[in-house]
């Protein structure tokens, strides 16, 4: 094929608008003037190929954008042609990540996975084959580059002690599904009714009573020691004042007047009494005139 007669376009269709130029090729080499900025660096033909009538695009870097349909128009010494592919863009899921959690409804069984494209079904089937996805829920986010992050969750009730479930995440592209069996063993008892709002305040009062009436009983204790301290103390006080008033007594006179407290009066306490002197009175008769 004489290739300096070979014309070569490579467009990509867009709802309501002019097509997109992906690449261009004639007179004998690439034309990428008219290029649009999103195939930047990105295409590239086969010179060789082109020789032998392959009129191939390879596209590196390929985005969740560039999914679409594309056309390639070819006008050479031989006359005109054009064909259309479809590109479908898809991304494999990572492996699934398995996390649960426990609580008076259950077992919660939780898969993520990301970084795949586009969307995937998402199902789980218990041990006998029925499909109890309804007994949870499935959510896809989107992230920066067009790529699903999956979080699918389902409850498994707590009648149950060995459940035994099937994840199956069905890309829509790739087409294999991917399967993963679940198994649980839990023990009797583990997950027991949930309490009731009386039975958790109940609780509450037993434990503050608990807490309450030991200060309660440390508290009379104690002021009670305070009180038998204080009557103790007084009762000292009071036979303290009567052995003062035993051990100093005012002597009253025979009058019944206090006698003063001075060397006298302590004259007393330091030996005894002397018996009152005898007075005698000497009666003169009147001299008569003359003696």
């Amino acid at each position: 094929m004489n290739l300096q007669r070979l014309t070569l376009t490579w467009q990509k269709e867009r709802a309501g608008a002019e097509a997109l130029v992906v690449h261009s090729y004639y007179y004998g080499k690439d034309q990428l003037a008219r290029q649009d900025e999103a195939y930047r660096s990105r295409t590239r033909l086969d010179p060789e190929g082109l020789a032998r009538g392959d009129a191939s695009l390879t596209l590196r870097g390929v985005r969740t954008q560039d999914e679409g349909v594309y056309h390639c128009h070819v006008t050479s010494e031989l006359g005109k042609t054009s064909e259309h592919r479809e590109l479908r863009v898809a991304a494999p899921f990572s492996e699934p990540q398995l996390t649960f959690s426990l609580s008076s409804a259950g077992v919660t069984l939780t898969v993520h996975t990301g970084g795949g494209y586009p969307a995937a079904t998402v199902r789980w089937l218990d041990k006998a084959g029925r499909d109890v996805t309804a007994e949870g829920a499935t959510e896809q986010q989107v992230d920066e580059q067009g790529l699903y992050h999956i979080t699918s969750w389902v409850t498994v009730p707590p009648a149950t002690h060995s459940p035994r479930l099937t994840f199956i995440l069905t890309p829509r592209v790739l087409g294999a599904p991917i399967t993963r069996p679940l198994s649980l063993q839990l023990s009797p008892g583990l997950l027991g009714p949930p309490a009731s709002c009386l039975e958790i305040r109940l609780a509450v009062v037993c434990a503050a009573c608990l807490f309450i009436v030991p200060l309660a009983v440390a508290f009379l204790y104690h002021l009670r020691q305070g009180l038998a301290g204080s009557r103790s103390w007084r009762k000292a006080e009071e036979e303290e004042e009567k052995q003062k008033e035993i051990s100093c007594p005012i002597p009253a006179s025979p009058t019944g007047h206090e006698q003063p407290a001075g060397p006298e009066a302590l004259g007393i306490f330091g030996g005894e009494l002397e018996p009152p002197r005898a007075r005698s009175s000497t009666t003169q008769a009147p001299s008569s005139p003359g003696n």
